[in-house]
């Protein structure tokens, strides 16, 4: 099984170089360097458990997630970059599909195999993972990529029925792959805008401002000293001023934005970040002290 995931290492280190949401979730607060260390020091001790259910790791999306739910994040977000490159190079499309049914395929035997999912942990030691993989039969989980597409449509209430009815693969993506899921694919459609801009030229620029109310700011210590800052924004709605737009140009300017949904996504992503950031140099104090 493992002889057969090997086979699409072109395209993995394709999805890496090139998809940014990608990269964004992959390199997020330094969480997979930290799963790495973990999992080496786990291997060579023999008796701490790889995936500790106790041991958090830092997320942009969700705050921090477990071993698992950190490891089937990434995992989601890979099949994710992968079906897309699928669309992206139709020449190619066969060998992006193949790449990211195994991966699919793969996440579902490890379910199946170790009954460890990204809400269910069951701790393992190097030795015991040595243990299943001795004894796997070598035939993996085999769902066919419309299901697996389901799955992971990133949509609540939705997934793969037939998966589901095995016992193979959950009833629907926990949130936080969902939430993941949704941050890569901003940073993916803020890839594309941007790679287009830099194509064609602006037609209209102008500066935008407004007072956000109601926005909750909390800043704490985690378990290993690291600082950890969670924002929390309000709902709100954009507003254009298209009372100039005349005609039937600008019927169709008018519709567009309407229909660009993860410009509003990206707005919150930019407040959320520049919160942060303004917390870290000290330009904005958080009432109440920090929290220990």
């Amino acid at each position: 099984m493992l002889e057969d995931f090997g086979k699409h290492n072109e395209a993995f280190d394709k999805a890496f170089q090139e998809d940014e949401g990608l990269q964004k979730i992959w390199k997020d607060k330094g969480a997979t360097k930290m799963m790495a260390e973990d999992t080496s020091k786990a291997v060579a001790d023999g008796k701490i458990k790889v995936n500790d259910e106790k041991k958090k790791y830092p997320s942009t999306a969700s705050g921090s997630l477990s071993y698992n739910g950190s490891a089937f994040v990434r995992q989601g977000v890979l099949f994710d970059a992968l079906c897309d490159l699928a669309e992206k190079h139709p020449k190619e499309k066969a060998k992006y599909e193949a790449a990211a049914k195994a991966v699919a395929d793969f996440s579902g035997t490890v379910q199946k195999d170790t009954g460890n999912t990204s809400e269910t942990t069951k701790p393992m030691t190097a030795t015991e993972v040595y243990a299943v993989v001795e004894k796997h039969s070598g035939k993996a989980v085999s769902k066919s990529l419309d299901e697996w597409k389901a799955l992971y449509s990133a949509e609540p209430g939705t997934g793969g029925t037939a998966a589901v009815a095995s016992g193979e693969a959950p009833a629907q993506l926990a949130e936080p792959v969902r939430a993941a899921l949704a941050q890569a694919r901003r940073a993916r459609a803020l890839q594309r805008a941007r790679e287009r801009s830099e194509r064609s030229s602006t037609l209209y620029r102008s500066a935008c401002t407004a007072r956000i109310e109601g926005t909750r700011v909390v800043v704490a210590y985690g378990p290993d000293g690291e600082l950890l800052i969670e924002v929390e924004l309000p709902v709100f709605d954009l507003e254009i001023d298209d009372s100039r737009w005349r005609g039937a140009v600008g019927e169709v300017a008018r519709e567009r934005p309407s229909r660009t949904h993860f410009v509003q996504s990206l707005v919150r992503d930019a407040v959320t970040d520049r919160l942060r950031r303004a917390v870290l140099d000290g330009s904005l104090e958080p009432s109440g002290g920090m929290a220990g």
